[in-house]
């Protein structure tokens, strides 16, 4: 091997000059011993990456399309009737409590049952109990307003509006006899005195 340092001479005078390195240039990747260079498809690493693709890819498709399809019916319930100020163009301000209330009403047990007997009445349904009907439904408030959206998840896209409609009518039912109750009992109130 070639020493490539530069000399400096002992009496101050200039550099002498050494011959360049020697420089190899390589024109395929790899040492010549590894034989002839593999296409670019055919590298071991895009080997690994395609069979570990497949290996997750594969099972995780035959699990998403052997699902049943999972559908949602929705609509929209004003919770309270805004008062008269409002109808004529006045703020109407979100009673978070009632709205909170009229929640746990709707997913109440007394109008679980309600319902049950008017999706019963209306279609012949797989849903037989009022557990089985609380566990499809949901309730979401919407932030700002007296409005809750109630929701249906199920697999039949018929039923969830039947039963969305069932819903609804069971709780106006409901209102209604609250109502009617109330004013009953101010009547009577009224009669006493």
């Amino acid at each position: 091997m070639q020493d490539h340092r530069r000399s400096i001479p002992e009496g101050g005078g200039g550099f002498t000059a050494l011959p360049p390195p020697h420089v190899e240039v390589v024109t395929h990747p790899g040492s010549p011993s590894d034989g002839p260079a593999r296409p670019w498809y055919l590298a071991r690493r895009l080997q690994l990456f395609g069979l570990v693709f497949l290996v997750v890819l594969v099972p995780g498709l035959i699990w998403d399309f052997l699902r049943p399809p999972l559908y949602r019916a929705t609509a929209s319930l004003l919770t309270a009737v805004p008062p008269p100020s409002a109808e004529a163009g006045g703020p109407v301000a979100e009673d978070v409590q009632h709205v909170a209330i009229q929640r746990q009403v709707l997913l109440g047990r007394d109008l679980l049952v309600e319902t049950l007997g008017l999706v019963e009445e209306r279609t012949s349904s797989e849903i037989s109990s009022p557990e089985l009907l609380g566990s499809m439904l949901d309730v979401a408030t919407m932030p700002g307003t007296n409005l809750v959206e109630l929701h249906a998840l199920g697999s039949d896209p018929e039923l969830l509006a039947i039963v969305v409609n069932a819903w609804i009518d069971g709780y106006l039912n409901l209102r209604q006899r609250l109502l009617e109750e109330e004013v009953g009992d101010r009547r009577r109130a009224l009669q006493d005195e």
